[in-house]
């Protein structure tokens, strides 16, 4: 076939050497960016030695990357440039790897498909356009292929497992990753798919709102707003995290910790607010008429019917029997009135009320132990006694002593016994008073 050019196998570029600077030599070292440079022959160089093309050979000879004139120079000669013609070396690869026939190029009818066999290995093969598996280029941009690009990962392969993964981006430290881009007024999206459908499931990303949606089936689950507000089975939010879901079969929210041995709060709800005003909430409750139960930033709890109750069926209970005297433990009861230490560093001795209460070191030298509960203190009760542990420079807290609870429920029942025995005892008074008026 007739061809205007050089053959392939004969492609060449240039390069110009460093600049040599003419002395009383004739010998001089060859260098590209200051590496020794070794040219194929001395016919692969171009040199212009005071304005003048030379003839190799003749006027010069190369051994290694040295070039010898044939006369020594001076001073006043001049090396005006010296360039070298280097050859491009086109190989074939080996059997079984990508070569130049894999990757012909198209009439645009027909594609090449990136497809992967049981060991993993790269291999192309023609689809037609309408496939989906189709590896689009620049050139076929004008036609809609549907996807770009298709990674297939047999599973007929003896290496192939279960689980395999057909695409592995590692990032060793950098900040490397996958980029999906689209237009600002479109969406990005990841979508998942399985026999019963191209897109079983969905993380899409919205420009226009700059919103992060997710998918399962055809419908929304969940949104995450610019903001960073979390929406799940509602596109707009009156909280950071706003749960919608009109069943009656299941809980609106669950939490639960799986490890019987743990050592932290299952629900944890924390304001930065400290007051003792009954303005501010960490947890609210509400049905369809409104606010039902309450409790208050200070501590105090409110509902709306005033009831507080406990599970009592008798047939969840068992060793049944009347309650033994409580008249002792009553009358041993010491009834305080004190301030609270947190409120005072707060506000002030004057400006702190006095709480009505037990103390609970008193109830346990009365003999009433069981009515004591213990729980591990807090970093902010140190503040209020070094029992409780202690914080060093760097800010670590490390617990002390447990602080001391009441059960004031299990109290007031006890109160209640003591007060039937009293109304026994005045009713026998009265029976007594009664028999003598009458005698």
């Amino acid at each position: 076939m007739s061809y205007i050019g050089r053959q392939l196998n004969n492609l060449s570029d240039r390069v110009k050497l460093d600049s040599i600077t003419a002395s009383a030599t004739a010998t001089y070292n060859l260098l590209l960016n200051g590496v020794a440079y070794v040219p194929s022959s001395a016919e692969s160089l171009t040199v212009s030695l005071n304005g003048v093309i030379q003839a190799p050979q003749d006027s010069y000879t190369v051994s290694g990357s040295t070039i010898t004139f044939a006369s020594t120079l001076s001073a006043s000669d001049s090396i005006d440039f010296i360039l070298a013609e280097r050859s491009i070396t086109f190989q074939t690869p080996s059997s079984g790897s990508v070569g130049i026939t894999e990757l012909a190029v198209s009439d645009g009818t027909n594609g090449q498909a990136l497809t992967t066999n049981g060991s993993g290995t790269l291999s192309f093969s023609t689809v037609s356009a309408d496939a989906d598996n189709y590896f689009a280029t620049s050139g076929l941009s004008s036609k809609d292929l549907g996807v770009g690009l298709h990674i297939k990962l047999s599973d007929t392969g003896a290496s192939v497992s279960t689980g395999a993964d057909a695409l592995v981006i590692e990032d060793n430290g950098g900040d490397m990753g996958m980029s999906i881009l689209s237009s600002t007024s479109g969406e990005g999206k990841i979508a998942f798919g399985d026999s019963g459908g191209n897109s079983q499931g969905q993380i899409n990303y919205a420009h226009s709102n700059d919103s992060m949606r997710f998918y399962t089936g055809a419908s929304e689950r969940m949104r995450i707003h610019s903001d960073g507000d979390i929406s799940i089975g509602t596109t707009s939010n009156e909280a950071k995290l706003d749960i919608r879901d009109s069943q009656q079969s299941q809980q609106g929210l669950g939490v639960r910790m799986s490890n019987g041995s743990y050592d932290s709060y299952t629900i944890s709800a924390e304001g930065s607010r400290d007051t003792s005003g009954g303005y501010y909430y960490n947890y609210q409750g509400r049905n369809g008429g409104g606010q039902t139960f309450r409790v208050q930033d200070g501590g105090n709890v409110q509902n709306s019917s005033n009831s507080y109750g406990a599970i009592s069926d008798e047939r969840i209970k068992q060793n049944i029997e009347d309650a033994s005297s409580q008249w002792e433990d009553i009358k041993a009861l010491k009834i305080r009135k004190f301030k609270l230490k947190k409120l005072v560093n707060r506000d002030g001795a004057d400006e702190t009320p006095y709480h009505l209460g037990v103390i609970a070191q008193e109830l346990e030298s009365s003999g009433m132990s069981k009515l004591i509960e213990e729980d591990r203190p807090e970093k902010e009760d140190v503040a209020l006694h070094s029992d409780f542990g202690s914080i060093d420079e760097e800010g670590n807290f490390t617990a002390g002593q447990n602080k001391k609870g009441v059960k004031y429920s299990v109290l007031y029942m006890k109160s209640i016994k003591a007060l039937q025995e009293a109304m026994d005892r005045i009713e026998t008074l009265e029976a007594r008073v009664q028999a003598l008026e009458n005698a």
